[in-house]
């Protein structure tokens, strides 16, 4: 994001009238940096959030790649049999 951005998306450091002020978990009124530190928290636990959910995701895929390639050989084995057995 660069600066211009940021001006843009929380104001040039004035209070905005028709812009609500944010309040902290705890009740308090956020402003300026305040806002952006909260903003980068923020933005920290949901990457984090997003990271286990990718983690997860990626063992359920190798966990899915193992056992199709499981099913794979166990159908292969299963034809060369029924061949030998003709």
């Amino acid at each position: 994001m660069s600066r211009m951005d940021v001006v843009s998306a929380y104001g040039n450091g004035h209070a905005d009238a028709s812009r609500p002020v944010p309040e902290a978990s705890n009740g308090e009124r956020v402003e300026g940096i305040d806002l952006l530190i909260e903003e980068a928290l923020n933005l920290h636990a949901n990457l984090r959030d997003a990271l286990a959910r990718t983690t997860r995701l990626v063992q359920a895929l190798k966990q899915f790649r193992k056992q199709n390639r499981l099913m794979r050989s166990a159908l292969t084995s299963l034809r060369q049999l029924q061949q030998i057995a003709q």
